[in-house]
C-alpha cells in the first residue's frame, strides 16, 4: 500500500498541503515537523515517497533529506533557496527533484508532482538509444521517477519489447538509431497505440536542425534537446504523463482495433 511522508515545520503550510493532498492524493499521508518526528514515524511504518522541506526553522538543513534517502525513500524537496550552490547541493544528495516554495501554486505543483510519481510506481518505461552514456543517464533519471526501466539500442528490439510487454507506458527514443531511425520507429508505434495510450518523448541533438519538429510530426508527445538539465527532464516527463492521465480520466482511450 502506498503511503507518503511530508516533512514541513510551518503549521500554516502544513494545513495548505493537507488540504491539497486530500484532493489529489488517494493514499495515506503522514506529517512530521522535525527529524525526531520523522524517525519516529519511520520506526512505525514504511513510505513510498517523501516530500521534505529543506528549510527547518528558517535555515537550510539537509539532515532530514539525507535521512529519508538513507532509508531508501525516494525524496522530493521543497525549498525557498534558488541559488546555484543550493541547487547543486540538493541534486548531489540524490533527490528526485526540487520545488521552489514561493507561492500557493508551488504547493499545488508539489502535490501534483507527488501524485504523478505515485502513478508511475510499478509502470514501465522503455529507453531506445544507441549511446550507452545517454541511455544510462535517462534510465537513472526515470528510476528516480519510480519507473521500472528497460533499455535497448535499436528500433527492432524496441518493437519486439512493445509487442510482448503491454505494461510499458512511456518510450523515450533518440532519433539517430541504426536501421530504422527514431522518427520511423514512432510512426510504426503510432499505427498501434495513440498518444493517449502510450507516451513517447524524443531526444533531439541540439545541433540537429528540425529534429524536434520532426519528432512531434511523427507522433511524439514531446521532445527533449540534448544536453538537457535535470529539471527540464523531470518537468517534461511529469507533464507528459500527467497529460495522458488527465486525458484518459476524462474519456476512454480510442482503440485502433475498432477502426479496422
Amino acid at each position: 500500500m502506498q503511503r507518503v511522508l511530508i516533512v514541513e515545520d510551518n503549521i500554516r503550510v502544513q494545513q495548505v498541503l493537507k488540504h491539497i493532498a486530500a484532493h489529489y492524493l488517494g493514499v495515506r499521508v503522514d506529517f512530521a515537523q522535525s527529524l525526531t518526528q520523522c524517525k519516529k514515524l519511520l520506526n512505525q511504518t514504511s513510505y513510498s515517497l517523501a516530500l521534505v522541506d529543506l528549510s527547518v526553522g528558517g535555515q537550510i538543513d539537509t539532515d532530514i533529506t539525507r535521512f529519508t534517502l538513507s532509508q531508501g525513500i525516494p525524496t522530493l524537496v521543497m525549498t525557498t533557496q534558488t541559488d546555484e550552490h543550493t541547487r547543486l547541493k540538493m541534486l548531489e544528495l540524490g533527490i528526485i527533484d526540487y520545488v521552489i516554495k514561493d507561492n500557493r501554486d508551488s504547493y499545488l505543483y508539489a502535490i501534483k508532482f507527488v501524485a504523478q510519481l505515485l502513478r508511475n510506481q510499478g509502470r514501465k518505461a522503455l529507453v531506445v538509444d544507441n549511446s550507452l552514456l545517454s541511455s544510462s543517464l535517462v534510465k537513472q533519471m526515470l528510476e528516480k521517477q519510480l519507473f521500472d526501466v528497460i533499455t535497448v539500442d535499436n528500433s527492432a528490439q524496441a518493437l519486439h519489447i512493445l509487442e510482448h510487454d503491454q505494461a510499458i507506458n512511456l518510450v523515450i527514443t533518440d532519433h539517430n538509431l541504426s536501421g530504422m531511425n527514431g522518427f520511423e520507429l514512432i510512426r510504426v508505434i503510432r499505427n498501434i497505440k495513440s498518444r493517449e495510450q502510450l507516451a513517447i518523448i524524443g531526444l533531439a541533438d541540439v545541433y540537429s536542425y528540425g529534429v524536434a519538429a520532426r519528432f512531434i510530426k511523427s507522433g511524439a508527445n514531446d521532445f527533449l534537446t540534448k544536453p538537457f538539465t535535470h529539471e527540464e527532464f523531470h518537468f517534461r516527463v511529469v507533464q507528459t504523463m500527467e497529460s495522458i492521465w488527465l486525458s484518459n480520466a476524462k474519456k476512454p482511450a480510442l482503440s485502433f482495433d475498432a477502426t479496422e
